[in-house]
């Protein structure tokens, strides 16, 4: 019977053979010597099946074979051991594990890390920091590297505050990365320090400010501040900071945010705008207010929204959208009439009218009256909006007014940039350009913050 289901291993059937690796399992240790010995099959896929199945089983026996296996096999055989012996939980394991992280594997390196995360071994918290210097490195294996060093904790504390000054920028980036994902208060002083090195490298400084914002403590306020105000930053840099300054939910952050709405940089004043929101004072609606003033440009050629857009003289349309949803958000009734203003303009960009028809929505159940009526699937639409949240706009079939062609019906069909800006989950905020006219310098730029959240 074990023989018939190692023998399913090597199907082209991907259920079949997912049947049979259970059935192994299930079979426990009547099927450890067997597995043992496909250790040493022809077939690479057996191989590591096999590695995994008695990792899966956890029979001491298999030990040996497997740290044997780690020694001496393939790239496959080696990769399926280092990753059952993880599973055994043996710490004798734990120096050929650390031995694998120099491998030229990717997938051997990988299962040696997840490995160790597993055992949680102390000594190989410094080996484990410097698989981040890898000049071949690939994500996968950075963001694996992060998760084994937090699982261990407490331990791992003080070798990540002193590899913040390892000379290599690789492995600061992985520091603070693996230092946000601890949580510990003690790290917030260190890396305020860190963040006002201004030659610090653009990746360094990015996780600084999200980890600062993460973390939560007050005392990363007036430091977020100041780099949200330092012109001389990376773009992106301060883009973190003042989604940071929304996190951290503290009030100091206002006057700065909303000084930021005046910026020349679009990505800047989006990000500042949708902090003003979660941050809910009313102090910054006025300059909200005065952000949606400059929506509307007659003659203006260059654009940053859509080609229709353009031809009507919108402009700003993607940052227009997060200072409507910020003035939902915060809920003030001097918010009402510039945005039935945008409501009522035939011209208005629909993913533009569709953030105003979420705003007043809000506005509505928050208990205030608008001089509009709006229907029951707008005022009960959540904010920020979800997957199902276009469907929530819909309306019954009536327009907004009788010589609108357009009416209420939302178009599925947003380009990508847009989509971004309706998603809470995606880092990226939409500057209203449309996949046609945003040149490549703007998507690298937009898959910079994609990738610098973690994604």
């Amino acid at each position: 019977m074990v023989m018939r289901y190692l023998n399913r291993l090597t199907t082209g059937d991907y259920y079949m053979r997912d049947e049979a690796f259970e059935a192994l399992i299930a079979l426990g240790g009547r099927a450890v010597l067997p597995l043992i010995d496909a250790l040493d099959d022809d077939r690479g896929d057996v191989r590591q099946l096999a590695a995994l199945a008695l990792g899966r089983i956890g029979d001491v026996r298999a030990t040996p074979p497997l740290m044997l296996a780690l020694r001496t096999g393939d790239a496959k055989g080696r990769a399926g051991a280092a990753f059952a012996l993880g599973e055994m939980g043996d710490p004798g394991a734990v120096p050929l594990l650390i031995a694998a992280l120099k491998d030229e594997s990717d997938p051997i390196r990988s299962a040696a890390i997840s490995a160790l995360g597993k055992l949680r071994p102390i000594e190989a918290v410094v080996p484990l920091i410097a698989t981040w210097s890898g000049a071949n490195q690939n994500s996968d294996i950075q963001f694996r590297v992060v998760e084994a060093i937090a699982a261990l904790g407490e331990p791992a504390f003080e070798p990540l505050l002193a590899a913040l000054q390892n000379p290599c920028a690789a492995i600061r980036v992985g520091a603070v990365m693996t230092l946000n994902r601890l949580g510990d208060r003690r790290s917030v002083a260190p890396l305020i320090d860190k963040l006002r090195v201004r030659n610090e490298d653009s990746a360094v400084q990015r996780q600084l400010v999200c980890a600062l914002g993460e973390i939560g403590d007050s005392s990363a306020v007036m430091p977020l501040i100041e780099t949200l105000q330092d012109c001389g930053r990376p773009w992106e840099v301060r883009c973190f900071a003042a989604i940071s300054l929304g996190k951290l939910q503290d009030t100091r952050a206002v006057p700065a945010l909303m000084c930021s709405l005046e910026e020349s940089d679009n990505e800047v004043r989006s990000y500042a705008a949708r902090s003003l929101g979660q941050l809910g004072d009313v102090q910054a609606v006025p300059s909200l207010i005065a952000l949606l003033a400059q929506s509307r440009t007659n003659g203006y050629n260059r654009t940053d929204s859509s080609k229709a857009a353009s031809e009507k003289g919108w402009r700003y349309v993607g940052t227009c959208c997060q200072a409507v949803e910020a003035l939902g958000m915060i809920g003030d009734a001097r918010a009402i009439d510039p945005l039935v203003s945008l409501f009522n303009d035939k011209s208005c960009p629909r993913e533009l009218c569709n953030r105003v028809c979420l705003a007043l929505g809000r506005l509505q159940k928050q208990g205030y009256t608008l001089p509009v009526p709006l229907s029951r699937d707008v005022t009960e639409a959540t904010f920020p909006d979800s997957d199902a949240g276009r469907e929530t706009l819909r309306h019954d079939g009536h327009s907004r007014d009788e010589h609108s062609d357009r009416g209420w019906q939302v178009d599925t069909r947003f380009d990508s940039s847009v989509h971004a800006a309706t998603h809470q989950s995606r880092p990226g905020i939409s500057t209203g350009r449309s996949t046609e006219a945003r040149s490549g310098r703007w998507q690298d730029r937009w898959r910079d913050l994609w990738h610098a959240n973690g994604h």
